[in-house]
């Protein structure tokens, strides 16, 4: 089990804090967010992945709650130290963030449902960043979404609001080691889909699709 602590709420709350400052304060980055009326009290954020920057975009956008996020254990390049990765792991685990063992999703069905009784879910479905070059990732081309995202709202039977992350893999190039200082990011909440609705993760694909065709 991986039930959330208070010291972890805390930690999390602090870096929320920092995540605003660094957005305001100090970047030239411009952030435009649209659909904040489509969050409701609890639901599941699914976003298309562009960057490394995506978590931080979405924190910022969702300022009234927490958003714990689900991350595969393999979610670290695999040449990648075996002991950075178990320490970085260990990390976002602190944060109450939830990493799960690649495969073994039904073992943290209840965990995730803890969370979205004090918070958001944020998952992106796509299952990895997605390094297909910028001009086809603004016309709406997407990777496989995984059918995770189906079990986990059948099972929370929380609504599910699609996420449209628009101008991250610029502002933070999946090559690049920091992001910039400067730049533009769009973030579009979709009204919520029913957990039990058919096909819901082509549903989601296709309406983040529509969403970054549009802008």
């Amino acid at each position: 089990m991986l039930k959330s602590t208070r010291l972890g709420d805390i930690a999390y709350d602090s870096t929320r804090r920092i995540v605003h400052t660094l957005f305001d304060l100090i970047s030239q980055v411009q952030v435009n967010i649209s659909g904040k009326e489509n969050l409701q009290e609890r639901a599941i954020l699914a976003a298309n992945h562009q960057s490394f920057l995506d978590p931080a975009a979405i924190i910022y956008a969702v300022y009234n709650k927490p958003v714990y996020f689900l991350a595969s254990n393999s979610f670290v390049h695999p040449s990648t130290n075996q002991i950075f990765k178990k320490a970085f792991g260990k990390v976002l685990s602190f944060y109450n963030q939830i990493i799960i063992q690649e495969n073994n999703l039904s073992s943290y069905l209840s965990d995730i449902d803890e969370r979205l009784s004090k918070g958001y879910l944020g998952i992106f479905p796509e299952g990895q960043i997605n390094n297909l070059s910028r001009e086809r990732i603004n016309h709406g081309e997407l990777l496989a979404f995984r059918k995770g995202i189906e079990t986990i709202a059948k099972y929370t039977q929380a609504p599910v609001i699609p996420t449209t992350l628009k101008g991250t893999q610029n502002v933070w190039p999946p090559n690049n080691r920091l992001p910039k200082r400067s730049g533009f990011i769009s973030i579009s909440f979709s009204k919520p889909l029913s957990p039990n609705t058919p096909n819901l993760r082509e549903l989601i694909k296709a309406q983040i699709k529509s969403t970054l065709e549009s802008q």
